[in-house]
C-alpha cells in the first residue's frame, strides 16, 4: 500500500477513537488527494449521517481519496462501508476500532481496504455483487459473501496491528475467512508494530 494511513493520520485517528470511547459516538474524517483532511464529523453510537450541507462542504474541499471512521467493535469494514467506498470512488476505505485494554500501548486497530487498483468497470461490477450479497442471508452468510467478493475482485486489505483475543486470532491474515480461525494462548491484541496484510 502506497499510503500508510495509520501513521500518516495518527492524530486524527486518535481524535475519532476518543469520540467513540468517551462519547459513544462514531466519527469520521475524509482524506484528500493532497493528503489534507476534512473536519471530523460525529454521528450516533452505531452510525454516521451527514447533512447535505456537510456533504457539500466535504466535497468542495478537494478530491477525496479515502476516509477513516470508527467501529464500536469489529475490525473489518462492513458491506455498506465497502459499497460506500466503491460508490464515492475512494481509493482507501478504513475503519478504526478501539482497543480497551490498559496493557496495550496503542489505542486502536486500523483496517484498510485498498480499492485503488479497481477500474471504473470493476467498481461497478463489484458494487452490484456487494449489493446482491447484502440481502436475504444470515450475518454469517453476508460476511462470507463479502469476503468472496473482496477476493474475486482482488481487493487488498491491511491491518495496522495483529489482533488476538481470548486465544483466537481474528480474522486470520492470509485469508479473511471467519470460519478459519487460528487458536493460540494469548489473550490480548498482539504485535503492535507494523502493517499486516490480511488479504492475499
Amino acid at each position: 500500500m502506497d499510503l500508510n494511513i495509520a501513521e500518516e493520520f495518527e492524530g486524527q485517528i486518535d481524535e475519532i477513537i476518543q469520540s467513540q470511547v468517551q462519547e459513544n459516538k462514531e466519527a469520521i474524517f475524509f482524506i484528500y488527494e493532497d493528503l489534507t483532511t476534512s473536519d471530523i464529523y460525529q454521528g450516533q453510537s452505531t452510525k454516521i449521517t451527514l447533512t447535505r450541507e456537510e456533504e457539500a462542504r466535504i466535497m468542495s474541499q478537494g478530491e477525496i481519496i479515502g476516509s477513516v471512521h470508527t467501529h464500536p467493535s469489529g475490525f473489518d469494514p462492513s458491506t455498506i462501508d465497502v459499497m460506500t467506498g466503491l460508490a464515492t470512488t475512494q481509493k482507501y476505505m478504513s475503519v478504526a476500532t478501539p482497543i480497551y485494554s490498559d496493557q496495550i500501548e496503542k489505542d486502536f486497530v486500523l483496517t484498510t481496504l485498498d480499492l485503488s487498483r479497481l477500474s471504473f468497470t470493476e467498481r461497478f461490477r463489484m458494487m452490484k455483487a456487494m449489493r446482491r450479497s447484502s440481502i436475504g442471508l444470515t450475518d454469517l452468510g453476508r460476511t462470507i459473501r463479502k469476503e468472496i467478493n473482496l477476493e474475486r475482485f482482488d481487493v487488498k486489505g491491511y491491518r495496522s496491528h495483529k489482533v488476538e483475543i481470548d486465544g483466537v486470532e481474528v480474522p486470520i491474515y492470509e485469508r479473511p475467512s471467519i470460519v478459519d480461525l487460528k487458536v493460540g494462548n494469548n489473550e490480548e491484541v498482539t504485535e503492535i508494530e507494523g502493517m499486516h496484510k490480511f488479504i492475499e
